[in-house]
């Protein structure tokens, strides 16, 4: 769960074009590093990439900064075919880097933002208190543990009740409005 946030290099060079939208897509990358620029009708826009978010397994998206606000990029890469449209931006007819980025999005995705009260997706500086999903995530407050490392002075979600160790899990793989687990995957 390391490597649920990270730097913007992740993922190669390259093009996509949308085709619903009639809208090319082009980046440039290097490590700690990434642009993505868009054109439609005769109309360019580019951005610097701020963060990286997926471990890249499966896919990985990108997140951009405007002042201290965070937006998603419509434009994401997948370990099985390379460049192509972020998900919920498949049908749209004008994909742009609009999407703000909400402190509940990033909860499944990094150890701590820090929002600002008060705004929809205004961030502190740094935004992230911690990147990296850490074990207090799972496993709940470890300070008694890292003072005493033995069995009981953390939650071991393997010892809970079904209902209480699943809800652990639940907490991100099936959140949202309608819980899909992973094809070929079992939640619990």
């Amino acid at each position: 769960m390391g490597h649920s946030l990270g730097p913007p290099g992740r993922g190669p060079s390259g093009s996509f074009y949308h085709t619903v939208s009639g809208t090319h897509f082009s980046v440039r990358s290097s490590p700690g590093h990434m642009t993505q620029r868009m054109e439609r009708d005769g109309l360019a826009s580019q951005y610097s990439i701020a963060y990286s978010v997926g471990s890249g397994a499966h896919a990985v998206s990108y997140l951009i900064e405007v002042g201290n606000h965070l937006f998603e990029s419509p434009l994401s890469y997948y370990a099985q075919f390379g460049w192509g449209i972020s998900p919920g931006y498949e049908n749209l007819k004008a994909p742009d880097f609009y999407r703000a980025v909400r402190p509940q999005c990033l909860f499944c995705h990094v150890g701590e933002a820090l929002p600002i009260p008060g705004t929809l997706n205004a961030y502190r500086n740094p935004a992230f208190a911690a990147e990296a999903i850490t074990c207090e995530r799972c496993h709940g407050p470890t300070t008694a543990h890292l003072r005493n490392p033995v069995p009981g002075s953390i939650i071991n979600p393997a010892n809970l009740a079904p209902r209480a160790r699943d809800s652990v899990c639940e907490q991100c793989h099936l959140g949202g409005e309608v819980p899909v687990p992973n094809p070929g995957k079992q939640v619990s």
